[in-house]
């Protein structure tokens, strides 16, 4: 099975392939994991681990600093095109703001085409929750995150969602976006890790996480 990777803000594709290289290595050569950057420089945010580890300035997907909704869904179009050209892909996988644009485009694709891009499973590391990305323009307002429960459930197929509950600054991150997906269908690692991928650093939590990901990737064959 093939997975697209989205990296987190202020990052970029290698970065988040040595984040998630034990994961992926255990979970074996029958998956292929294909890491994209994103195409808007970008910091990682004050706080994160990252920040110091990795560096100066990087990439990131959504353009916060565009108020024009033409930007992000510039980026929407580029990562769906991405998928077309390059698919068919099993499922999505994504880190912090990468989880993010995951998310909208799963949602996108079975609100707008069906789900015609074919994509079964996701798995997000501390996702930010997905955009309101108002395609069509219908309406005034800004692009806006996407919030359970006003917005409802939005993701039915089977997501994995590994996320921290304390540590670092930014305490649970992705409960957001694990309440807009199908409780039937999600499974869930909590860690105290801060926003990072277990694994990557430590032995805390990778059993666990490798796991989830591999019940999740068996829902999504049924």
């Amino acid at each position: 099975m093939r997975f697209l990777c989205l990296h987190g803000r202020g990052t970029d594709a290698q970065i988040f392939k040595d984040q998630t290289a034990r994961i992926c290595e255990i979970l074996g050569e029958e998956h292929e994991f294909i890491f994209i950057d994103g195409d808007v420089p970008a910091r990682p945010m004050i706080g994160m681990t990252l920040d110091t580890q990795f560096g100066e300035e990087r990439l990131g997907f959504w353009p916060l600093k565009e108020g024009d909704k033409s930007y992000f869904h510039r980026t929407y179009y580029n990562v769906r095109g991405f998928i077309q050209a390059n698919g068919p892909f099993f499922g999505l996988m994504g880190f912090s703001e990468g989880a993010s644009v995951a998310a909208t485009i799963l949602i996108e694709d079975l609100r707008r085409h069906g789900g015609s891009l074919g994509l079964r499973c996701a798995i997000f590391f501390c996702g930010v929750p997905p955009l309101e990305l108002d395609l069509d323009l219908k309406r005034t307002d800004p692009v806006r995150a996407l919030e359970f429960p006003g917005d409802g459930v939005l993701l039915q197929i089977p997501t994995a969602h590994i996320w921290s509950s304390g540590g670092g600054w930014f305490p649970d991150m992705g409960k957001g976006l694990l309440a807009l997906c199908d409780k039937g269908t999600r499974e869930e690692v909590i860690h105290d890790l801060g926003h990072d991928v277990p694994g990557s650093r430590s032995d805390a939590y990778w059993r666990e996480t490798v796991r989830a990901i591999e019940r999740t990737v068996e829902k999504a064959k049924i």
